[in-house]
C-alpha cells in the first residue's frame, strides 16, 4: 500500500472515531450505530482481504462476520468466536434500534416506550464502540502477521 493511501486511511479512522466520540458525548445515537456498524465492517472486510478472501462492498454485516469467523477461529489467530458471537448480537441490537424506531410493538404501547428505546439505543451505542474497538485491533494484528 502506498504511503499516501496509508495516510488517506489513518485519517479517514482517526475523523470516524472523532465523529463517533462525539455522536456518543452528545447523544446522537442513531448516527453512532451508522458510524460503528461502517467501522466494524470495514475492518471485516480488512481482515478478509488480508485473509486473500474477496467480498462485495455492499456485504451484509451477518455475512462478513460469519467469514470472518470461519476464516480465522481455530486457526491460531482465535481460540474461540466469543467476539463473532458478541458482534451478531451487537448487529440484532442495533437491527432492533433501527428497525423499531417507528414500529408498533407490545414494548411501544408502554407508558415508558420512550424511556426503554432510549435505554436500548445507549446500551447498543456503547456496546458498538467497544466492538469497533475490537474490530480495529483485530484487523491491525491480522494484517501485521
Amino acid at each position: 500500500m502506498s504511503s499516501r493511501k496509508q495516510v488517506g486511511r489513518y485519517l479517514s479512522y482517526k475523523m470516524a472515531f472523532e465523529r463517533l466520540e462525539e455522536s456518543l458525548t452528545e447523544g446522537w445515537l442513531l448516527e453512532a450505530l451508522a458510524i460503528e456498524e461502517s467501522i466494524i465492517s470495514d475492518r471485516l472486510m480488512s481482515i478478509l482481504s488480508a485473509r486473500g478472501v474477496n467480498t462485495k462492498p455492499r456485504e451484509s454485516l451477518k455475512r462478513l462476520i460469519e467469514k470472518v469467523k470461519k476464516v480465522l477461529v481455530n486457526t491460531g489467530n482465535l481460540s474461540n468466536d466469543d467476539l463473532f458471537k458478541e458482534l451478531d448480537e451487537w448487529r440484532e441490537q442495533r437491527n432492533e434500534c433501527i428497525h423499531s424506531l417507528c414500529q408498533a410493538n407490545d414494548e411501544s404501547q408502554s407508558e415508558r416506550s420512550i424511556e426503554l428505546f432510549s435505554e436500548k439505543l445507549w446500551n447498543a451505542s456503547r456496546r458498538g464502540y467497544e466492538l469497533a474497538e475490537l474490530s480495529r485491533d483485530l484487523a491491525n494484528q491480522i494484517k501485521r502477521q
